[in-house]
């Protein structure tokens, strides 16, 4: 946790490159869509909705419909930018030219960051678009998360108790905020949601 927090990753970011690396490279190799690929067939059958996803492996957006709006509210690991100006770069770019220690953008000749939130940095713009687009919804159905980030759940502030469903393998405390509770595996819950709802 301390070498990705802010303050580790500029006390050490030679450190913090090599662990990213190899968070990449999984990140990178997964092709098995899981839980996304049912969660597209919601959508490309008429589903629309808005997705606010923790996860910065980028799978909500390789897998995702025309119907969704895609917010990644702790960023992104497959973009990073010039610590000083802000110019962005893919990650594989960066990784494939970096031979060991730590990138530095041409421009500016700063450190390079990938675009995620790391431990003590400050909420993205991402996190409030997904808020206000929120208001526009009737539900929210929460994947596979304890809740136990503070951030995610003041999104849940809006809607009732009758407005929420939780699906997760071991229970959380929120449970109790719920209306509909589900303790189980996310791919074979959507798997039999999609064969109940499309057709």
């Amino acid at each position: 946790m301390k070498l990705f927090s802010n303050a580790g990753f500029r006390q050490s970011p030679g450190k913090f490159y090599k662990l990213f690396r190899q968070l990449f490279e999984i990140y990178r190799d997964i092709n098995i869509p899981g839980p996304y690929e049912y969660l597209k067939r919601l959508g490309d059958n008429r589903l629309r909705a808005v997705i606010a996803t923790q996860n910065v492996d980028g799978l909500h957006n390789k897998y995702a419909s025309s119907n969704f709006e895609i917010y990644e509210v702790h960023g992104t690991a497959f973009t990073c930018s010039c610590t000083k100006c802000g110019s962005k770069l893919d990650t594989d770019y960066i990784l494939d030219n970096l031979a060991s220690g730590y990138p530095q953008s041409r421009c500016c000749k700063a450190v390079i960051k990938p675009d995620m939130i790391l431990f003590d940095d400050a909420l993205p713009g991402q996190f409030h678009a997904v808020s206000a687009a929120a208001q526009d919804c009737d539900f929210v159905l929460v994947l596979g998360s304890s809740l136990a980030v503070t951030t995610v759940p003041k999104i849940l502030e809006p809607f009732s108790q009758f407005q929420r469903a939780i699906v997760n393998l071991q229970p959380t405390p929120f449970d109790s905020k719920f209306g509909i509770v589900i303790h189980g595996d996310i791919t074979e819950v959507l798997k039999q949601l999609c064969d109940y709802l499309t057709y």
